[in-house]
């Protein structure tokens, strides 16, 4: 046993096996049953060490290698970065117009586009998509960053004038500095937002509460709480269609008559109700009626837009006072302020 325990201990330390001492143990083997069996232990001992020490190596060397790969992986991490842009100049020139046609599209276009059906707004978003896709296709991509946006920015698309007018896009000759698929951009992510808004709004039973919570909180003379409620009563008159309502259209339609045009209707409607006297009675009547149409159609999303604005508002404050209240009791459960509400 003293010898197996030096061997065991000359293994460990030196990692070699005294092969020859083991060999001579073999090539003499003793008579002795007892000395055999003593041999062939030790000699099953000393495989396990063997195997023992070989397996522990292995590991070793296998750290070892892992340890090697860590620097050189560190290295290439550049390669599993973000590939840059292209150039300062780009990024600049995406960040500048993409605010610039986002203050465009909350302008006056804005009203343009809520007073819409959705039939005129799925036709507009067509158009808007065909012109974005064709005007993607008049460049190049391997220009230099300076030349690529100078004529960018310069293209007047014009096979899309028609809709750049009805949309109120600006021209280079009324000011315009940025490319026009910012505003082809931003005119479609817009009427999504419209059409979105009114597909999911929707008025349930505990809204009143929170509509009259904030009327309270604005005072009941704020020009908002006023607007709300005008949108509310002439949304009424246009879904009765009362007598009032055919009251107040019979004058505007008269109105229309003169050189300038309602802010409502088409230059095409306009232009056909000035030429009134050349047509007769049955496609006067038929005229009238499209007009009136187009009168309340108008107003009636205006208005509802007005509606949807005030409850959304509403019901941000209700849900603000409600966590308030409840973060002031050590209670932070948040509260559902209730759904939008989809146009009917």
């Amino acid at each position: 046993m003293q010898g197996l325990q030096s061997v065991l201990q000359d293994v460990f330390r030196h990692g070699n096996l005294p092969l020859k001492e083991e060999h001579a143990n073999r090539v003499e083997p003793s008579s002795d049953p007892a000395r055999q069996s003593s041999s062939v232990g030790t000699s099953r001992s000393l495989s396990s060490a063997s195997t023992a020490v070989n397996s522990v190596k292995l590991e070793s060397d296998k750290t070892n290698k892992k340890r090697d790969l860590s620097p050189a992986s560190k290295k290439d991490d550049h390669d599993f970065k973000k590939p840059k842009c292209k150039s300062e100049a780009w990024w600049q020139w995406n960040k500048s117009g993409h605010q610039v046609a986002t203050d465009y599209v909350t302008g006056p276009v804005r009203i343009t586009l809520i007073t819409k059906t959705k039939a005129e707004l799925d036709r507009l978003m067509v158009t808007l998509q065909r012109a974005a896709d064709d005007f993607r296709t008049l460049f190049s991509t391997d220009m230099p960053p300076e030349i690529g946006i100078k004529k960018r920015n310069e293209e007047k698309h014009p096979r899309f004038v028609a809709l750049q007018l009805e949309l109120m896009i600006p021209t280079i000759e009324t000011g315009r500095k940025f490319a026009l698929k910012f505003y082809y951009g931003k005119l479609l992510n817009a009427i999504r937002d419209i059409l979105r808004v009114r597909e999911r709004f929707r008025i349930i039973p505990n809204d009143s509460r929170k509509i009259e919570s904030y009327i309270q909180f604005l005072g009941r003379n704020h020009v908002d709480v006023e607007a709300f409620r005008t949108a509310e009563n002439n949304t009424k008159h246009i879904d009765q269609q009362t007598e009032r309502l055919k009251e107040v259209f019979h004058g505007e339609f008269l109105k229309a008559h003169g050189p300038t045009r309602p802010y409502w209707l088409s230059e095409f409607l306009h232009r056909k109700v000035q030429n009134k006297v050349q047509l007769d009675r049955s496609a006067y009547d038929l005229l009238y009626e499209q007009v009136r149409v187009v009168y309340c159609d108008y107003h009636y999303f205006k208005y509802r837009h007005c509606i949807i604005e005030f409850y959304s508002q509403a019901r941000t404050h209700f849900l603000q006072q409600s966590n308030n209240s409840r973060h002031s009791r050590g209670n932070y459960k948040t509260y559902d302020g209730g759904g939008p509400q989809a146009r009917s």
